[in-house]
């Protein structure tokens, strides 16, 4: 629970809540409240996919989850999750 991932010269890239390091697997559960829209400011969106893409681009795979999903869908969430440790 909230792993740090660290770029390739040790700067800090994100906080995920979930990480499987061994498979570069994030699993985040994204809060409406933290991700709404803050007023029309786009800013919170663009870091988001900036982190996202940075992420990828160092090998790691993120799957995403709202709370609602890991609250009223958690073997929905835990299939998804199994079944990405589970790839080759």
């Amino acid at each position: 629970m909230q792993f740090a991932v660290v770029d390739e010269v040790g700067r800090p890239v994100a906080r995920a809540d979930l990480a499987y390091p061994e498979q570069r697997l994030l699993v985040e559960a994204d809060g409406a409240v933290f991700h709404r829209d803050h007023a029309g400011d786009p800013q919170p969106l663009y870091r988001d996919r900036e982190r996202q893409n940075a992420l990828a681009r160092l090998g790691w795979t993120v799957l995403r989850f709202t709370w609602s999903d890991v609250l009223t869908r958690p073997d929905d969430v835990a299939d998804v999750v199994c079944r990405a440790l589970s790839r080759p």
